[in-house]
């Protein structure tokens, strides 16, 4: 391995794997970097929307980073008195294994021409004339760096772009994954793996899922505001005892030993670029505050990431001015759907859940907008002002007892 790149990407899992890809075709000499071995697992519900196919369609050639397609899902009000069925004949959804998934995308970029580099623990990141990371092993020389490394990027806060997201920036998740095998997916869940949504439970801002896949069954709880104060293990608890209540898991699962991660939450940061430095992914703070989902945004940054430094390059210009062009870029793309999505998660989560469940469980329509809308299908823009007009109304007759 070379000491000396024209770009080093820091963090291997979708966004740093999507930038490396679209830099390695480009002509750039591009290492990447990540502190753990591949493969390796990554705690997430496992779910994609049809827009990351659709804007990354090489995924579907390469082997089965899919792992099974959602038709259809279980929507709960936080009371379990109402309940918003959603049936489709095509996807809503996709299913990863996030193992598999991440590693193929790796594969993808080392494919395109990428070095890659791990365990590789980026312990110190000096900026000057040139970029100089310091390794355990070694040190790379390089023109520029593009941070993907998380939620507590060490590129981030080397280069002064982090100044901590607070704690009511900040989500938590806990999840775990088991192995249950078809068989028993199908017995619970039918050949349609229908998957269940408790918006709110136990108070919480932002809700419980249980996700079948091909053999795996994903269960977990978010909370996407962490001012809020509870212990999310006794919420995950309190889950599994009223889905085996109802009978929607069997009664040997248990939720001890399950992992956890957080996530920024309801702020991007002020500023994505700095001289010679970009930052895409959690690191940028680049998740839906409406679902968590974060695998759409950290690949399209990636994407916009690796053209702006493809520019840099050609340039021979790493200057703050000069990478601005990024954050124009992503600001264009997505800024504005993570705005309104932050709207709709203060909105619903914030007392709404019941009633919202309920006029979705009545209005075919409404309920569809909300699905393409989450899925990605449709534009956030396109149909904002028609769910605001349908919402408002669904809400005025329900609290007036027209329905």
């Amino acid at each position: 391995m070379p000491n000396k790149y024209d770009v080093v990407v820091v963090g291997a899992g979708p966004a740093g794997s999507t930038a490396a890809k679209f830099l390695a075709e480009n002509g750039v000499n591009v290492l990447l970097l990540d502190k753990e071995r591949f493969p390796r697992p990554k705690p997430c519900s496992g779910w994609i929307t049809p827009r990351v196919i659709d804007s990354f369609p090489y995924i579907l050639d390469h082997g089965d980073l899919i792992d099974s397609y959602d038709y259809g899902m279980f929507i709960h009000s936080p009371s379990g008195q109402y309940v918003a069925k959603i049936r489709r004949d095509k996807p809503i959804n996709a299913s990863v294994l996030r193992e598999r998934f991440d590693y193929g995308l790796l594969n993808i970029a080392i494919e395109s021409g990428a070095d890659f580099h791990a365990p590789a623990k980026v312990n110190e990141i000096r900026i000057g004339k040139g970029v100089e990371i310091v390794l355990d092993d070694r040190n790379i020389r390089a023109e520029a760096v593009i941070g993907a490394d998380g939620a507590r990027s060490s590129v981030a806060r080397s280069s002064g772009l982090f100044t901590g997201w607070g704690r009511s920036h900040t989500g938590m998740c806990l999840v775990k994954e088991f192995r249950v095998g078809s068989d028993i997916l199908d017995r619970y869940f039918t050949e349609e793996r229908y998957s269940h949504i408790h918006v709110s439970f136990s108070g919480i801002h932002g809700y419980g899922w249980v996700h079948p896949k091909k053999e795996n069954l994903n269960i977990g709880v978010v909370c996407l505001h962490s001012k809020m104060r509870f212990n999310l293990m006794d919420v995950l608890r309190a889950y599994f005892q009223m889905l085996k209540s109802y009978r929607v898991i069997p009664n040997d699962l248990s939720p001890e030993h399950c992992v956890g991660w957080t996530m920024p939450y309801a702020r991007t940061l002020r500023r994505t670029y700095a001289n010679r430095i970009l930052l895409c992914g959690d690191a940028a703070g680049f998740v839906n505050p409406f679902s968590g989902e974060g695998i759409y945004y950290a690949m399209r940054s990636g994407e916009h990431a690796a053209h702006t430094m493809v520019s840099a390059v050609n340039a021979g210009n790493f200057t703050k001015k000069h990478l601005s062009a990024y954050q124009k870029a992503w600001r264009k793309d997505f800024g504005g759907d993570l705005k309104t999505f932050l709207n709709i998660s203060r909105l619903i989560f914030g007392g709404l859940n019941e009633s919202f469940v309920k006029v979705s469980a009545k209005d075919e329509r409404m309920r569809n907008l909300f699905v393409d809308v989450s899925s990605g299908s449709r534009n956030i823009k396109d149909c904002k002002t028609e769910m605001i007009v349908r919402g408002s109304w669904d809400l005025f007759k329900d609290l007036f007892g027209a329905l």
